[in-house]
């Protein structure tokens, strides 16, 4: 069976132990497990992990066909070991942790409030809270200061989540549950405060993050970004006041006319997906690779969906480290199309991310409302010269590599200063 190389008595720990020491100490363990993934022969599509006493056997899986295999064809549950890690935050079992009925029940409830006629009915309150965080945007561009544009960022998805997504959440699930006094009534609400500490805690992280990278990646390409403002005049026009009154008209916009701002949006998540996927294995389940025909059993492992891996998997993506939003507009057959179930940030199967039509329409509607009057440039230089670093700071050669707080975001917060574009420093 693939992994890496092992010992009786310390299993994989000293080729872990070594591989830690060539990535920045605070890098989530997923990129280095896809960094590993990519380097090492035999690896490229998955690799069992053994690291007793300190943690449960894992499978980690990088390839796209093992993945739909994992989450999709056997549709896998969740680990029991997953739940200590998830209800301390939540207050109690969710239904991201829980198996059965009991998930399938919560699932359901949750349906119609995440669908995507149900978010798009809640753009005019996003562009509300967008225009926030502008204001708070304008703020440090006349002040010229480094601020953390994650944490800037974080505060505004929070107010999002909060007063418009869950709000909805709450509305249908009360109602499907016919909430009444009393014990049943204490007992639903109980319920329903777990689900929602758990949105807030996925659902701000996530979305943050991804509107915080495609900043981030933008300002790195300004050719990228060139495109991006181009579309947004065509679409709304190059009065930006005028253009957010169109869109809360005409919401609809963000999903028909943005074909390349989405492909911005994908691609970022590509490259820096913010979770990823664990599952429990089961007896007499097997993955295949269709190309090889070797099996790898998932009995007493977790199946560890490394989304990253999965992302950056060169079999399977040309240039795979490369930020390339064209790979979205490619036709099937050109090389750059990208492989099926390849892409997974908001995972696939009957599990995927109930939240997702809101996270890509307030990623996207906060950009619309800010790439145009507004330039990034990350301050790491600065940051490192303050900060001399001890050892590597960098992943896939990249200084925002992710690190594990809650779900992945951004090394330092990014420290970032802002400035306005002259041709509308005068609005």
């Amino acid at each position: 069976m693939p992994m890496p190389p092992w010992g009786p008595f310390l299993g994989n720990i000293p080729a872990l132990a070594a591989l830690n020491k060539r990535v920045p100490n605070d890098a989530r363990q997923a990129e280095s497990f896809a960094l590993l993934s990519s380097e090492s022969p035999g690896l490229e599509s998955c690799f069992y992990v053994d690291v007793w006493p300190f943690g449960f056997p894992i499978l980690v899986i990088t390839s796209p066909e093992l993945a739909m295999q994992t989450c999709q064809t056997h549709d896998l549950g969740k680990p029991d070991a997953l739940s200590p890690f998830i209800a301390p935050t939540a207050g109690g079992s969710s239904f991201f942790d829980s198996n059965g009925t009991e998930w399938k029940r919560s699932r359901e409830l949750f349906h119609h409030a995440f669908s995507m006629k149900a978010s798009m009915e809640h753009v005019p309150q996003i562009i509300e809270e967008a225009e926030a965080y502008v204001d708070i945007l304008r703020e440090h561009a006349e002040k010229q200061d480094i601020f953390l544009l994650d944490q800037a960022t974080c505060n505004c998805v929070m107010d999002i989540v909060g007063n418009v997504a869950l709000h909805s959440q709450v509305h249908h699930g009360s109602s499907h549950r016919r909430v009444h006094e009393g014990k049943a009534g204490s007992a639903i609400k109980a319920w329903a405060t777990i689900q929602i500490r758990l949105f807030l805690f996925v659902g701000h992280d996530s979305t943050a993050v991804t509107i915080v990278y495609c900043l981030y990646l933008l300002s790195k390409h300004p050719a990228i970004l060139d495109k991006v403002r181009v579309e947004h005049d065509k679409v709304f026009g190059t009065d930006l006041a005028s253009g957010t009154e169109l869109l809360k008209q005409r919401p609809k916009l963000i999903n028909r006319l943005l074909p390349y701002t989405t492909a911005v949006v994908k691609e970022t998540l590509r490259l820096y997906p913010p979770a990823n996927g664990l599952r429990q294995g089961l007896p007499n389940v097997s993955l295949r690779n269709p190309q090889t025909g070797q099996t790898f059993p998932t009995e007493g492992f977790a199946p560890w969906v490394l989304h990253s891996g999965v992302h950056r998997n060169a079999h399977h993506w040309p240039d795979p480290h490369s930020f390339i939003p064209d790979r979205w507009l490619a036709p099937p057959g050109h090389p750059l199309h990208p492989p099926a179930g390849g892409w997974r940030p908001f995972e696939h199967g009957p599990r995927d991310c109930i939240g997702q039509n809101i996270a890509l329409l307030d990623a996207k509607t906060t950009l619309v409302m800010t790439v145009r009057e507004f330039d990034f440039h990350d301050q790491y230089a600065e940051w490192d010269r303050l900060h001399p670093p001890r050892g590597p700071n960098t992943m896939f050669g990249e200084r925002a590599y992710l690190i594990q707080k809650g779900s992945g975001h951004p090394a330092q917060g990014i420290p970032c200063k802002v400035a306005r574009r002259e041709s509308v420093g005068d609005l």
